[in-house]
C-alpha cells in the first residue's frame, strides 16, 4: 500500500503541514513513522466531502483555498526558482493586481526581445506604433492594454518600474510560471486547471505534427502545448489556442510573439469557451480544420447553471457533465478526418462508471493509438494521470500501445467494448490475460443477483454519536474501515447507541443482524473482508456483503475474496482504491464439489480462529485454477 508524507497529505487535502500534524493529534489521522496510508487519507477526504466530518470541511475544500504555490518542478534551474520566487513574493507583498503585474512583465520581455525601437524603452506605455519593430506586437499589446486598464499606467509608479526592470529568468514560459504562482489553489480547482510538466507536453506532441500542420490547444492556458507546437510548425498562423482565462490567453499570445521573432503576425489565441461553439457548419468555422489537437482539458470544472445548460445542449453524447468529456467530443469535431488528438486526463476516465459515456464515444468513433500511464505528476494533485492518443477514424482491428513505466505492451481495442461499462482495463498485459483466461474458462458464477449488500451507517455527526468507550449501558461496538482485517474484525475501539431514526442513513436492520455476513473495507487498495457472526454494526467506511449462493457458505466466499489470486484479479481489472459492489459482482467464483467446499470452509475456519492456513488457502486457489509457478510469482508481486 502506498504511503504518503505529511506534505503529500497536506497537498491532497488542500491545507498546511501544520494542520495535518494537528489532525494527527486530534485523532483524525493515524501515522506510521510520520507516514500515512493513502487509503486512510482518501477515506478522510471522502468523509469531509460527504459532510460526515463537518468542522474540517471548509479547511480541506480546495475550491475555497487561498493557498498559492510555485510549481518548482516546471522550472529548469535553481537560479530560476530563486528569481521567480523573488518576483512572486514582490507582487503578493505589494498587492499588485495580477493583470497589471503580468502586463508589465510582458513589456519587460518584449523589450529584451528587441521589439522596441524607441530611444527610451519606457515610452512603450505611450503605445505609438512607430516605437515597435513589429506591427503585430504593437496591435496585440495595445489591444490587451485597452482591455485590461481604464487608466494609463506609468513607470513613475515604483512598483511598475521594478517589475519592468526586473531581470527575469530565462524560461520558456516564465510569465506562465509567475501567473500560476500567483493565482490561488481555489481558482485552479474551480477551473479544473493545473500546469502540465514540460516532459509530458513534449512526449504528447512528438511525432504527431509536421512543419505545415494546423494545430490547436482548445484549453491552452498560458501556452505550454502551443510553445511545443512552435518547435515543429513553421508558420505561426497555423497555431491556434482557446481558453476562458483572459490573462492566460494574453500570456500564451505573448509567448508566440516572442518565439517567432522573424514573423509579423497576430497570434490566433482567443479568449472564449470553445465548448459553446455549436456543432454546425454555419456557426462553427473550426469544424474539421485541424490536423492535430493536444491539450490538458479541465477536470471537474465548475460552470454556472446557464453555461452548463448551454454546454449540455451542445453535447448529447455526454450525460456525466464532466468537463474533460465535453472537450474530447468537441476536439473530435474540430479534427480533420484521420487527424489525431492527444489528451492529459485523470486515470479515472479509464475505470469509473460515471465516465462510461465518453469511453463509449471514444470506442465508437476513434482509433485508440496509445495510452501512457503517467502516475501522479501534477503538483498539489494526487490523482493518477494518463495520456491518451486518438485518431479520427472508425476503429479497426488494431492494437493499442500501452506504456506503464518501463513496461510496454499492446492490447486490442475491441477488448474494451466487451467490458462492462466499456472499462479501459489498461493495466492488464498479455501475460495477465492468460491468467484471466484460466480463471474465466473454469465453470464459474458471480455474485450478481446472488447477494445482499448494505452500506455502513452514516450518522451525519460522528462527533456526536460515536463513543470511545462502552460506559453507556445502551452502547454497542461499531466498526469502521480501519477495524476490518483479513478474515476477522479487530477489537472494537468505537461504540454507538443504536438509534437509527436519528442517523442520516441506515441500512435495513436485518442486514446488520444477519446470522453471518462479510464486512469489507470500502476505501482500500486491496480486498479486505472479515467474517462476522456477532451481528456487528458498521460505519460507512465498512460495508456489508451477505452471500446468497445456494450450497456456498459465507466462509467459502470469504476465502476466495481474501485470496492472493482474487486480489490480483481485482487490482488489475479495476485499479481502484474504492471497493465497489459493481466490481465485486464481476469476480469469477468457481463451481466446487462438496469435498472442495468442505476443504475451503475448514481452512477459512482455522484462519478465523487462529490465523493459520492462509498460505494453504492461497495454494489451493492457485492450484484449482491451474496457475503455474511463474504466474504465481507474478500475481503475488503485482
Amino acid at each position: 500500500m502506498r504511503m504518503l508524507t505529511n506534505k503529500e497529505v497536506a497537498q491532497y487535502l488542500g491545507l498546511s503541514v501544520a494542520s495535518v500534524k494537528n489532525w494527527v493529534r486530534h485523532g483524525y489521522l493515524k501515522d506510521i513513522e510520520n507516514k500515512f496510508e493513502e487509503s486512510q487519507v482518501a477515506d478522510l477526504k471522502n468523509k469531509i466531502e460527504s459532510g460526515e466530518i463537518k468542522r474540517l470541511n471548509n479547511r480541506a475544500n480546495k475550491s475555497k483555498s487561498s493557498v498559492t504555490f510555485i510549481p518548482n518542478e516546471y522550472i529548469t534551474s535553481d537560479d530560476s526558482i530563486a528569481g521567480i520566487t523573488e518576483i512572486v513574493l514582490y507582487i503578493i507583498k505589494n498587492e499588485i493586481p495580477v493583470e497589471q503585474a503580468i502586463f508589465i512583465l510582458a513589456l519587460n520581455l518584449v523589450v529584451k526581445n528587441q521589439d522596441i525601437v524607441c530611444a527610451n524603452p519606457q515610452d512603450i506605455l505611450k503605445f505609438n506604433e512607430s516605437d515597435f519593430a513589429r506591427k503585430g506586437v504593437f496591435l496585440y499589446l495595445s489591444d490587451w492594454f485597452a482591455e485590461f486598464f481604464d487608466e494609463v499606467l506609468s513607470f513613475e509608479d515604483k512598483k511598475n518600474k521594478h517589475l519592468f526592470d526586473f531581470d527575469l529568468p530565462i524560461e520558456r514560459d516564465v510569465l506562465g510560471v509567475v501567473y500560476q504562482s500567483i493565482i490561488n489553489e481555489g481558482q485552479k480547482s474551480n477551473y479544473g486547471s493545473y500546469y502540465t510538466p514540460a516532459n509530458i507536453v513534449k512526449s504528447v506532441v512528438d511525432g504527431n505534427i509536421n512543419t505545415n500542420s494546423f494545430v490547436l490547444d482548445s484549453c491552452c492556458g498560458t501556452g505550454q502545448f502551443l510553445l511545443e507546437f512552435c518547435e515543429k510548425v513553421e508558420n505561426p498562423e497555423n497555431i491556434y489556442g482557446f481558453d476562458i482565462d483572459k490573462i492566460a490567453t494574453f500570456i500564451a499570445g505573448t509567448n508566440l510573439l516572442l518565439f517567432y521573432k522573424k514573423f509579423d503576425f497576430t497570434p490566433k489565441v482567443y479568449n472564449f469557451n470553445s465548448l459553446l461553439v455549436r456543432n454546425s457548419k454555419e456557426e462553427n468555422i473550426y469544424l474539421e480544420k485541424f490536423d492535430f489537437i493536444a491539450t490538458n482539458p479541465p477536470w471537474g470544472a465548475k460552470y454556472n447553471k446557464s453555461v452548463l445548460s448551454e454546454i449540455k445542449s451542445n453535447f448529447d453524447e455526454i450525460s456525466s457533465k464532466e468537463s474533460f468529456s465535453f472537450f474530447i467530443v468537441q476536439s473530435y469535431r474540430f479534427l480533420k478526418k484521420d487527424g489525431k488528438m492527444s489528451f492529459i486526463l485523470p486515470e479515472s476516465i479509464s475505470n469509473v462508471k460515471t465516465h462510461s459515456d465518453i469511453r463509449y464515444f471514444i470506442q465508437k468513433n476513434t482509433q485508440i493509438k496509445q495510452i501512457e500511464i503517467l502516475g501522479k505528476c501534477f503538483k498539489n494533485v494526487l490523482s493518477s494521470v494518463i495520456s491518451i492518443q486518438l485518431q479520427k477514424r472508425k476503429p479497426k482491428k488494431q492494437e493499442i500501445i500501452v506504456i506503464n513505466n518501463d513496461k510496454k505492451y499492446t492490447i486490442e481495442q475491441n477488448r474494451f467494448s466487451k467490458n462492462k461499462h466499456n472499462l479501459f482495463d489498461i493495466y492488464i498485459s498479455p501475460i495477465d490475460v492468460k491468467i484471466f483466461d484460466k480463471m474465466q474458462k473454469i465453470n464459474h458464477f458471480t455474485l450478481e443477483n446472488k447477494a445482499d449488500w448494505a452500506l455502513g451507517i452514516v450518522t451525519g455527526d460522528n462527533q456526536k454519536y460515536i463513543l470511545n468507550s462502552d460506559k453507556n449501558e445502551k452502547s454497542e461496538p461499531i466498526f469502521k474501515g480501519s477495524d476490518v482485517d483479513l478474515y476477522r474484525l479487530k477489537n472494537p475501539s468505537n461504540y454507538i447507541v443504536f438509534e437509527p431514526e436519528k442517523f442520516q442513513q441506515v441500512a435495513k436492520l436485518e442486514n446488520y443482524m444477519a446470522e453471518e455476513k462479510l464486512i469489507y473495507k470500502f476505501i482500500s487498495n486491496n480486498l479486505v473482508f472479515a467474517y462476522d457472526d456477532k451481528k456487528s454494526l458498521t460505519l460507512n467506511s465498512a460495508n456489508i456483503l451477505i452471500p446468497k449462493v445456494e450450497g456456498y457458505s459465507a466462509k467459502i466466499i470469504l476465502g476466495f475474496l481474501n485470496s492472493k489470486l482474487f486480489n490480483y484479479y481485482f487490482k488489475k481489472k479495476f485499479n481502484s482504491i474504492k471497493i465497489l459492489r459493481g466490481d465485486i459482482e464481476q469476480l469469477p467464483f468457481p463451481v466446487l464439489s462438496e469435498i472442495q467446499k468442505q476443504k475451503i470452509e475448514s481452512i477459512v475456519s482455522s484462519i478465523i480462529e487462529n490465523k493459520s492456513g492462509v498460505e494453504e488457502l492461497d495454494n489451493f486457489v492457485f492450484d484449482f485454477y491451474g496457475i503455474s509457478k511463474d504466474e504465481k510469482k507474478l500475481t503475488i508481486n503485482s
